[in-house]
């Protein structure tokens, strides 16, 4: 038992007190760290004067390609960026060149032809519609997830389209994949009928049948 300052042993009512007030002492300094914290993580998204804020999913080969000045051979500089056309994952940002004036449009993301005819799709909106059927995850999850990291959204029509299209090829791999284990399967029941020589007389049989 621990004794007190006058060197007598401290009543268990007064040590449980200062036990308490130390355990809300830790509490209290363990908030306000997480406070500082979440603090710090907030004022990394807070509004700019610049067009476009928060977080981007950019190919970096596509972006080093159009953020150039074909006329001045200078590269392009977001900080002159006009204006910017969200597509769910992917953007067309203006870009105007310091030297020239002129305008740009840089986009994030490749195109992909849609074979069904209407508008083109983009490549990073077409890869998280499957990554979602490859985790099954849902599309509401995948909006909870971008907006938590301050990227833009998918909208319902802009994720389904991309959705649509993926969903052929995935439907088409899975109807080869499952030709080529049928035949897989095949060839070893053969290969194994032909080790035991069940095979062989099968064919025999058949033949001494149907001369």
């Amino acid at each position: 038992m621990p004794r007190a300052k006058n060197g007598r042993f401290a009543k268990a009512q007064n040590v449980a007190k200062v036990e308490k007030l130390v355990e809300r002492t830790a509490e209290r300094k363990k908030k306000r760290s997480i406070a500082k914290a979440a603090k710090l993580l907030m004022a990394e998204d807070e509004p700019t004067m610049l067009v476009a804020v928060g977080r981007r999913v950019v190919e970096l080969d596509t972006l080093a390609k159009e953020l150039w000045c074909s006329d001045c051979n200078i590269p392009l500089s977001l900080r002159n960026l006009e204006k910017e056309q969200q597509m769910g994952l992917a953007s067309i940002m203006t870009v105007r060149c310091g030297e020239c004036l002129a305008e740009y449009a840089v986009h994030t993301s490749k195109k992909v032809p849609n074979l069904n005819g209407g508008k083109d799709l983009y490549s990073s909106n077409c890869k998280a519609a499957l990554g979602c059927i490859d985790s099954g995850m849902g599309p509401e999850i995948l909006k909870k997830f971008l907006s938590t990291l301050n990227i833009p959204v998918l909208h319902t029509h802009t994720y389904q389209r991309a959705h649509d299209f993926i969903s052929e090829f995935v439907v088409k791999a899975a109807d080869e994949s499952c030709k080529e284990a049928i035949e897989k399967e095949k060839r070893l029941a053969l290969e194994l009928l032909l080790e035991k020589g069940t095979y062989k007389d099968m064919l025999f049989n058949s033949e001494a049948l149907c001369p």
